[in-house]
């Protein structure tokens, strides 16, 4: 059996082998340089071939997208190493897959938030605001969550609908909704005491 060298899409997870991620401009390039080669190997003059990579990606640029070679040099949004494989990921936006193995980024995001959160309420005092921030990172977290089982699960219209707009701000309700349809107690891990205080703090969000 041949190794396979696998990646993941940052952003809808898709998982296969790293010729499926070429762009089209990429492809073309390929296209050329093999033809070039092709050429040579086929040409009954004897010498040097000599492949100018800038030419052919030139030549490939005027049919359409120029292939972009330079990637890992241009930091994008959100550069950070996955706590699970320790790779290094440069991605747009805040939340994604590894490229490597396909961990997604959500949980590691929301604990430095609630990282941040925990030093200003310690440093500044300013436990309103804290509040608001973290309930707020929360909310940004679960809509991730949702919107991964919206793309991962078959569902109705009207439920799909439903979950892609799912807010997250008030605790028991949407704990209960996850638990009745996709079975996860989002809850579990947590004694009655906490639970009723943490549901607490979620309706004083709403009043400040």
């Amino acid at each position: 059996m041949r190794p396979q060298w696998k990646m993941t899409c940052p952003y809808c997870g898709l998982r296969n082998e790293t010729y499926f991620f070429r762009t089209d401009g990429q492809r073309r390039y390929i296209d050329a340089f093999c033809e070039f080669v092709k050429q040579a190997m086929e040409s009954e003059a004897d010498g040097e071939h000599i492949v100018d990579m800038d030419k052919v990606a030139d030549a490939v640029g005027k049919e359409g997208e120029k292939p972009n070679f330079y990637y890992a040099e241009e930091s994008q949004q959100n550069e950070y190493k996955c706590t699970y494989c320790d790779a290094s990921n440069d991605i747009l936006g805040r939340y994604g897959y590894c490229s490597v193995c396909g961990t997604h980024n959500g949980l590691t995001e929301l604990g430095n938030e609630l990282v941040g959160v925990r030093k200003g309420a310690n440093e500044s005092q300013q436990l309103e605001t804290c509040l608001k921030d973290a309930i707020s990172s929360f909310n940004s977290y679960a809509r991730q969550i949702a919107k991964q089982l919206v793309t991962r699960i078959p569902m109705t219209p009207d439920r799909k609908k439903e979950w892609g707009k799912k807010l997250f701000h008030n605790l028991k309700p949407c704990a209960e909704a996850l638990r009745t349809v996709f079975d996860i107690d989002m809850l579990k891990q947590l004694n009655q005491d906490d639970i009723a205080f943490t549901a607490l703090m979620f309706c004083r969000r709403h009043v400040l």
